[in-house]
């Protein structure tokens, strides 16, 4: 079985990953999400961080809503570009969410331009692509396993040095211990958008950034994999990796973004890995 892996494409899918996907005849795209390209507002974020403090929609105040609702216009029509062309390949796509897709869910509606169009309501429209967050989906003898990033979890665990503004921790723990308990770990394929935290995958090196040299990867994910050991993990979100390393006897891959052409190839035999390749 072969699976391809992918995400953060932020409005772009490469050519090669679509040419990729059907030359290999793939039997399913597994993607951790970030369709949009948050570019836009990234920027200026960063060039006024105080006043920001990382949302968005307080760039309305600053650059005027005219200018904001712009840059707000073309963020959507990336999503949909994305997708749409994901879409087309005609091959299975089950994707997580990403940071930068806009939820329904509380409490992100809550802070959400009425404008930006959530990756929920976009996601309807293509027929291939199902999104799933917190949940799995049983492919032969594996169990593909999704953590989003757009769950309110509450309780955030306390010394816990590294950032994100997605993750408190016990909520999040508890689903993944109530999924674990009633499966077999060697079956199971995890895929969340962020990495590990303290890995080679997490460490952030952009000095535009707020959190340049951190590690920003989710420690309950962390946990998780040393505690069930599941089969392999899949992450997304730092640009700055693409690879593969172990926890344990966990293969972990970061399949690197597909914005810059970046993507991997799996291919499983009777519960084996058979191949693993990187494209950049």
């Amino acid at each position: 079985m072969k699976f391809l892996l992918c995400g953060c494409f932020h409005g772009k899918v490469p050519r090669k990953l679509i040419s990729i996907a059907k030359k290999e005849k793939v039997d399913y795209i597994l993607s951790t999400g970030d369709f949009y390209n948050y570019d836009y507002f990234r920027r200026l974020i960063f060039k006024y961080p105080k006043e920001t403090q990382g949302a968005d929609e307080r760039l309305k105040s600053i650059i005027g809503a005219k200018k904001y609702y712009k840059l707000l216009k073309k963020f959507n029509l990336s999503g949909i570009k994305a997708l749409k062309r994901l879409n087309s390949i005609n091959i299975p796509i089950l994707t997580a969410y990403g940071n930068n897709d806009d939820s329904d869910k509380e409490p992100w509606n809550k802070y959400r331009d009425k404008k930006k169009r959530s990756l929920e309501f976009q996601i309807k429209k293509f027929k291939n692509i199902k999104l799933i967050d917190y949940d799995f989906e049983k492919i032969n003898n594996y169990i593909i396993y999704f953590v989003g990033v757009k769950f309110p979890r509450k309780n955030k665990k306390q010394n816990y040095k590294g950032f994100s503004p997605y993750k408190t921790g016990l909520d999040e723990r508890k689903r993944l211990n109530n999924f674990f308990k009633k499966v077999n770990p060697k079956r199971v394929i995890l895929v969340t958008h962020e990495p590990p935290l303290n890995t080679k995958f997490d460490k952030v090196i952009n000095k535009e950034s707020f959190h340049n040299n951190e590690h920003v990867g989710d420690y309950v994910i962390k946990d998780v994999i040393k505690k069930y050991k599941p089969f392999i993990h899949v992450s997304g979100h730092m640009h700055e990796y693409q690879g593969k390393i172990y926890i344990g006897k966990t293969l972990l891959i970061s399949h690197g973004p597909a914005q810059y052409g970046k993507f991997a190839l799996l291919e499983l035999e009777k519960d084996k890995i058979k191949r693993l390749k990187f494209y950049r």
